[in-house]
């Protein structure tokens, strides 16, 4: 199964600027006319955001047609909306992410544009993507109007250098739930499986792919002291092991580099390093060191991972869709959530956090 990547945005930053109104008589779900407090401003093939940014019920939908100085024709709206609920003109209502080799060069659009989430609490929309690389490409994302084809320029866009790796993919959740996809926005699932992903690497201290470390640095700390424990455990391959013997005040160390057998003995499971022949021992001193760069991680994401992500990621789409029902039922709720059981998270990372820490 090809890895998942993820990358995301934020909504147009300048949509507090366009033409805004409110709602003078409610709406109901799948509505299509919408009655306002004064429909200047607006005009037929605009998009609007109906309700406030980053609340639950905010959507974007098309004008169809201005009607009168209150009244617009609107395509279906997916959520119920009450009199003063804000109205405000988008310009764009999609986001394009193109990816290329280095920051400079030419920019390719990856995949098809994404929806613009008006909806989520930081106001991001998501791109996942299984281009084989896409944690060492860099990205830009523009504003993109679909009905227009109007679209802001990749120049004004800030180039945001790798993507992030997710433990599941957005199929693997509609496959789970037995979902249909049009059902739910695969940018908004990205997002919640980004936090999934994250909470699994803050738990167990370690990450689930391969992570590159470029020159880590430790202070010398004696002459007896040998050993020197990697930050980022488990250790794949080793690079390069350096180490320092300077006088005190030197502007520029000098690093040697070490021969594995010859000069020091590792173990990958728990990061050690430790230095056989003193000639390398780095003296206690500011300008003397070990420094390191090695890869670090897992070369696949393990199964059970996986799994747990996707469990995770439902558990966190029920709560918002519980939390949805609250806010537009009147009715009381019972408790209709079966979270993720914490034993089975603590279970499926137990072993995980073992490696990373050094345990047996």
């Amino acid at each position: 199964m090809a890895t998942m990547f993820f990358i995301s945005a934020p909504i147009y930053p300048f949509i507090r600027e366009e033409e805004e109104t409110e709602i003078t008589t409610a709406i109901a779900i799948s509505g299509t006319t919408l009655v306002v407090d004064n429909t200047q401003g607006f005009s037929g093939d605009d998009y609007i955001i109906i309700g406030t940014l980053g609340k639950e019920t905010a959507e974007i939908v098309k004008i169809t047609s201005v009607d009168s100085n209150t009244s617009l024709t609107i395509g279906a709206v997916k959520f119920a909306h009450a009199v003063d609920d804000p109205v405000r003109r988008t310009p764009f209502n999609q986001i394009n992410f193109y990816s290329c080799a280095t920051e400079t060069g030419t920019y390719a659009l990856d995949g098809s544009a994404e929806n613009m989430q008006v909806d989520n609490d930081d106001l991001m929309t998501g791109h996942a993507t299984t281009t084989s690389n896409a944690r060492t490409l860099f990205w830009k994302a523009t504003y993109y109007n679909s009905t227009s084809g109007n679209e802001t320029s990749q120049s004004d866009a800030e180039a945001i250098y790798g993507a992030t790796t997710l433990y599941c993919t957005p199929q693997d959740v509609y496959d789970f739930l037995d979902l249909d996809e049009t059902k739910l926005n695969s940018g908004t699932v990205s997002l919640v499986i980004e936090g999934a992903t994250q909470e699994i690497e803050s738990r167990a201290n370690t990450l689930f792919y391969t992570g590159t470390i470029t020159n880590e640095y430790h202070t010398g700390k004696g002459y007896f002291d040998d050993e020197y424990f990697l930050k980022h455990t488990p250790v794949i391959a080793i690079t390069k092991i350096e180490t320092t013997q300077n006088v005190e005040g030197t502007t520029t160390p000098t690093f040697d580099e070490l021969t594995e057998t010859s000069h020091y003995e590792k173990d990958l499971s728990t990061g050690r390093i430790a230095i056989v022949d003193s000639t390398y021992i780095p003296e206690k001193g500011r300008r003397n060191g070990f420094r390191a760069s090695y890869t670090h991680g897992y070369s696949a994401i393990p199964r059970d991972i996986r799994r747990l992500a996707i469990l995770m990621v439902c558990r966190d789409l029920a709560l918002g869709e519980a939390y949805s029902e609250l806010i537009n039922s009147s009715e009381n709720i019972k408790e209709k959530i079966a979270e993720v059981n914490e034993r089975y998270i603590e279970e499926t990372l137990a072993q995980y956090i073992r490696i990373s820490i050094g345990k047996t």
